[in-house]
């Protein structure tokens, strides 16, 4: 990860935790030590790691530290051995209802695995509903030619 990844995810992670003042003890420790401190992450598992990331993220849905959790699977994903395993946990997860970016950040990341799996209409369509320019026209040049 770059120096501008590891300072996004830094303060994500500082704004998540001062937000989380109203989740329970166990939700608590259950959510960060996942995000932060994961057995298969440290041994190298990122496709079982990625997993758990979506099933917690299923189950932490309404805490808004839930963000912390998709920034986690989406630095992931490029580690993984099989990222396209991901693309059904990815579909249902964007019918929860998820807070903040963290719907818009996996919607991005959904539309990326469909690319890679050739699923290219269904991408473009993913990536328009997200906003994102997918067709337009470019007029030009502007300004004084060199010659």
């Amino acid at each position: 990860m770059n120096t501008r990844n590891h300072l996004s995810l830094l303060t994500l992670l500082v704004a998540l935790l001062a937000a989380a003042s109203s989740s329970s003890a166990a939700e608590k420790a259950g959510l960060l030590e996942l995000s932060l401190r994961n057995q298969n992450e440290r041994n190298g598992d990122f496709d079982k790691f990625a997993l758990e990331l979506i099933d917690a993220i299923e189950r932490f849905k309404e805490d808004p530290r839930v963000e912390l959790l998709t920034q986690r699977l989406a630095d992931s994903v490029s580690s993984m051995r099989n990222s396209l395993a991901l693309i059904q946990g990815l579909e249902k997860l964007l019918t929860a209802g998820l807070p903040g970016t963290a719907h818009w950040k996996l919607s991005n990341l959904l539309a990326d695995l469909y690319k890679r799996a050739g699923r290219h209409e269904e991408a473009l369509k993913l990536s328009s509903q997200n906003g994102i320019l997918t067709r337009f026209l470019i007029i030009g040049p502007f300004g004084k030619a060199l010659n």
